[in-house]
């Protein structure tokens, strides 16, 4: 049984091995996460005829060992047995496919971000009150946590949704990251896969995105219906009573300057997701709104970015899914300004940090131990500070460094490069070198 399992990859995938080797000017992706070890590793899925004739006690097996949502709605979306099998227990499969595909290490972030969205309403005192709450049992319980035994069928879920809208920004920020060889400049022309330790940063990151928006928005995203709302019906405050420092300090001062500047690498990809969007339709854009102004030295084009942004990964995942016109639309019913949000808070050191710092004679130093080390740095952001625990996260020098993602990577992906170990901090200096170069022509 346990040989024939074997047979099966992530279910929907649609990349054999032997197509790979065909497309050599496939661009790579990191697609889904799937483990490590030889032994383990599931091969590519066999012809559709073989899985259709399987019993339904294999059958529900082959479902229950699927390692992630997409490729799980790609198999019964394309099956009615397979769609039946999964009918029959679908509690089961939904709450095991969901543990195959979320790192453990990531599990408490993803339950934290669906209820979160409890802290979402339209009175101000109250949402203030909620949000401290939260915070504080967020913090309590990040050591203590243990997955739940018994996960309800309606939080499954939101989580399976949740976690879906996560692996897709996973894989766009991947294939971006990976259009060429962050040291040659050459494209990329081989396939490429995420770590266990990769995975986890990466998931990590988006679900404390996903917190942040719950918590210090007071909106709600738009409506699935064709009948956009008027914008002004939507305006709301955000949580007013905590400013940027107070946001810092409260959520961002929960964690290590690394994980903070994972969330300032999602923070660029999204912005530059969203400035791509808004120049893509600016004519259509402009037709609707003749004052519109989308020009890079206008502070309004940034402030829209960040409403877009704070509209959370539903939204922007409904965006991807849209078509043209629908893409229009919801990016014309976003044509506001946004309140403070993510990248004031990035740009404010939390206070126990600074004042820790002023303290402090000697920096405190951080040294490599292991990628495998869930509260420990990865290589780059070591080698970006110099082995200093430095809290001065979102600098500007750093961009390019983020623009490619340089927190989540593991030091065998620069050893797969032949990268040797003294030229690390060199390529670190390149990529600065190159803003610094832009910036002064």
């Amino acid at each position: 049984m346990r040989k024939f399992l074997e047979k099966f990859s992530s279910a929907g995938g649609s990349n054999t091995v032997q197509d790979q080797k065909n497309d050599t000017s496939h661009v790579a992706v990191i697609p889904v996460l799937r483990p490590e070890t030889g032994d383990q590793r599931i091969p590519d899925i066999p012809p559709k005829a073989s899985l259709e004739g399987l019993p339904v006690e294999i059958q529900s097996a082959v479902l229950l060992n699927i390692r992630d949502i997409a490729s799980l709605k790609g198999l019964i979306h394309a099956s009615p047995k397979y769609h039946s099998a999964y009918l029959s227990q679908r509690h089961a499969i939904l709450k095991r496919v969901l543990f195959n595909s979320i790192h453990p290490d990531a599990l408490y972030d993803a339950f934290s971000a669906i209820n979160s969205s409890r802290t979402l309403t339209s009175n101000i005192e109250d949402r203030v009150g909620r949000v401290k709450a939260f915070l504080s049992e967020y913090k309590d319980n990040c050591d203590t946590w243990t997955s739940p035994e018994h996960l309800d069928l309606e939080s499954a879920y939101r989580l399976a949704r949740l976690q879906n809208q996560v692996q897709h920004a996973t894989e766009d920020l991947c294939k971006l990251a990976f259009s060429s060889h962050q040291l040659t400049g050459n494209q990329v022309r081989h396939w490429e896969q995420l770590s266990s330790n990769e995975s986890r940063r990466f998931y990590r990151a988006f679900y404390r995105f996903e917190i942040f928006c719950n918590l210090f928005r007071n909106w709600d995203t738009p409506p699935d219906d064709e009948s956009l709302p008027n914008a002004s019906s939507e305006d709301g405050d955000s949580t007013s009573e905590l400013d940027s420092i107070e946001k810092s300090s409260r959520f961002l001062g929960l964690f290590n300057p690394w994980e903070v500047e994972e969330l300032a690498c999602v923070r660029d990809y999204f912005c530059s997701y969203y400035r791509r969007m808004l120049r893509k339709f600016e004519p259509e854009l402009r037709d609707r709104n003749p004052s519109l102004d989308l020009s890079e030295d206008c502070p309004w084009l940034e402030e829209n970015i960040e409403y877009l942004m704070a509209l959370s990964l539903r939204f922007y995942r409904r965006l991807e899914m849209s078509s043209p016109s629908r893409q229009m639309r919801y990016l014309d019913y976003g044509l506001r300004s946004g309140p403070s949000f993510l990248s004031d808070a990035l740009k404010e050191p939390p206070q126990a940090a600074v004042h820790q710092t002023l303290f402090v004679d000697d920096p405190v130093e951080v040294h490599f131990e292991a990628d495998s080390v869930r509260g420990g740095p990865n290589v780059i952001w070591l080698l970006a500070t110099c082995n200093r625990m430095d809290c001065s996260y979102f600098l500007w020098q750093n961009e390019p460094l983020r623009e490619w993602g340089y927190v989540f990577w593991d030091q065998k992906r620069l050893e797969k490069w032949d990268v040797p170990n003294e030229e690390h901090g060199t390529w670190v200096e390149r990529r600065r070198a190159g803003l610094r170069k832009a910036l002064s022509e």
